[in-house]
């Protein structure tokens, strides 16, 4: 079986000669069938016009030539249906159609239904192109989906529902929905527990690059690129514990990270270049409590986007780079209660570092960030919260407008200038300053305590 060799041929486990069959679903059916589980079947260079699915069996493995090896569907069919196989291997075939008619969506050119899950298989080294349906669709358990190509197709790329333990890597997907409806992502996961995605690189789909859909649950998205996706890179609608770690998303028109849904997930690691759009580029939805967005870099302009958007509560965004000089750094939606900024970079200007900011937000900054607040009857503080402050002017000071409760600052005087007890300054008595004193407050929420003053 060299892969010179066109023509259908099947081995049985140790046979030594191969046997040929006839190049059509029916024949291709039958070799498999006559290999059986442990056995091959070659799928030899040329063009097989098909009228009816493939139907594998256990433990076989189906195998070509590469792109030469073409499997074409000619009925708007699935052309391999691996419903209930187990134990499978597919790999170095392409896969295309003839066919322009009906379809029936959700299906893929390699579908198993999901009335019995495809089990500890390995699909490999294919190319499908141009066929409308999925590229693969699949109920599926235990499953490996490695370096395939996958483009210009009807539906989804690569469609995994109510799966257990698979993983999809390394694989191209590109254009996918490009000829076809709406909604349509390069990868999409739908009810799956315990899938990953991993270093696949996701070009041009018609909506969205990879999607967490409903129920979804322990799942990663880890290495993968995107680029030119137009909602979204990565999206979680539900489920929980899911995370997107590591991935390198550009040029997505509404939002590269978008969580819609569920709660507890993990956005973490990830590269955003920003580009010029106008909206978020990690997004948080209301209800979605608990996640953690930690460690991403965004670079690029925002013209007049946000780069983190938090709308869920008890939200921890910690230690985030953000090149945003024109947009907003991070935004927490007026109403969500909980979130925690801590030591995040915003190379912004101070007026547009922060956003609304909740309720009850903590935010702790770098160390080493210092900010200036010219002196004014009535001081407001950057929402930043700096815990050092450095107050120029010199302007009698009568109040500060109140902040969380807890929040402790330094404010430091870089000349002379009177700050006076009273209004909602809780003070030992006024203090006069010179240059270099320092004032310690904490605000309850309405008023400010003194702490400590030192005259230097």
């Amino acid at each position: 079986m060299s892969s010179g060799v066109g023509g259908i041929w099947a081995m049985k486990p140790g046979d030594f000669i191969a046997t040929e069959f006839a190049g059509t679903a029916a024949g291709i059916t039958a070799a498999l069938a006559f290999a059986g589980a442990g056995g091959a079947v070659y799928v030899g260079p040329g063009t097989y016009d098909l009228s009816a699915p493939i139907t594998p069996v256990d433990g076989v493995t189906l195998f070509g030539a590469g792109k030469t090896s073409i499997l074409r569907d000619t009925g708007g069919f699935s052309i391999l249906d691996m419903t209930g196989v187990d134990d499978f291997v597919i790999r170095d075939l392409a896969f295309t159609t003839s066919f322009a008619g009906s379809f029936t969506a959700g299906r893929g050119a390699i579908w198993s239904d999901v009335s019995a899950a495809a089990t500890r298989g390995l699909i490999t080294g294919c190319f499908i192109n141009g066929v409308w349906t999925c590229g693969i669709a699949m109920k599926a358990n235990e499953v490996r989906i490695i370096g395939n190509d996958v483009r210009t197709t009807k539906e989804h790329g690569i469609y995994l529902s109510e799966s257990n333990d698979c993983l999809v890597a390394n694989n191209v997907c590109k254009s996918n929905g490009s000829i076809g409806s709406g909604g349509q992502m390069g990868i999409k996961f739908a009810n799956c527990t315990r899938c990953v995605a991993s270093a696949n690189v996701v070009l041009a789909p018609e909506h969205g690059g990879i999607v967490f859909d409903l129920t979804t649950t322990n799942c990663a998205a880890i290495g993968n690129s995107f680029r030119d996706c137009p909602t979204y890179s990565v999206r979680f609608t539900g489920g929980s514990n899911n995370v997107a770690i590591g991935n390198v998303c550009r040029d997505s028109t509404l939002q590269n990270i978008y969580v819609s849904g569920g709660v507890k997930h993990l956005i973490a690691e990830n590269m955003i270049d920003c580009g010029t759009h106008l909206d978020w580029q990690i997004r948080i939805d209301s209800g979605c409590t608990e996640c953690v967005v930690r460690g991403n870099k965004l670079i690029g302009q925002l013209t007049a986007g946000i780069g983190i958007r938090i709308a869920g509560n008890n939200a921890a965004v910690e230690s985030n780079y953000l090149n945003s000089t024109v947009g907003t750094g991070i935004q927490v939606a007026s109403g969500t209660t909980g979130a925690q900024l801590i030591n995040n970079r915003i190379l912004a200007p101070d007026a547009t570092r922060y956003d609304d900011l909740g309720t009850g937000t903590v935010i702790i900054e770098p160390v080493g960030r210092i900010q200036n607040v010219a002196s004014a009857a009535t001081v407001t503080l950057p929402a930043g919260g700096s815990d050092f402050i450095t107050i120029t002017g010199t302007t009698t000071i009568t109040s500060i407008t109140a902040s969380w409760i807890g929040r402790r600052v330094t404010l430091h005087f870089s000349g002379a200038l009177t700050v006076t007890d009273g209004s909602n300054l809780l003070l030992a008595g006024n203090f006069v300053t010179t240059a270099d004193d320092t004032l310690s407050l904490v605000c309850t929420g309405t008023n400010w305590v003194e702490v400590s003053r030192s005259v230097n």
